[in-house]
């Protein structure tokens, strides 16, 4: 086999090889930094206040006792108390 076959024969390979590669790939666009975080945020946010979904009104304070939370949550809500006027929260 002579060098010019033997060349065409790599270009081929080569071309192969990465039309392969870019087929398996996929065409799906991995998600960004700031996507994952804002999912992660999200989880978060509605993991503290399972089971404390409906029921809070603005302008009105609480009393709220906080206990460890579960894997990868560093609290979540353990009591939740409205206060009424003239009541001081519990020291």
């Amino acid at each position: 086999m002579t060098v010019v076959p033997r060349i065409a024969l790599a270009v081929l390979a080569l071309a192969a090889a990465f039309a392969i590669g870019r087929l398996s790939a996929g065409s799906g666009k991995p998600p960004t930094a700031g996507a994952s975080y804002n999912a992660g945020y999200r989880a978060g946010r509605e993991a503290a206040f399972a089971g404390y979904d409906g029921g809070w009104a603005y302008g009105v304070p609480d009393e709220i006792t906080l206990q460890r939370g579960g894997p990868g949550i560093t609290y979540r809500i353990a009591s939740r108390k409205q206060l009424s006027a003239g009541r001081a929260p519990a020291p």
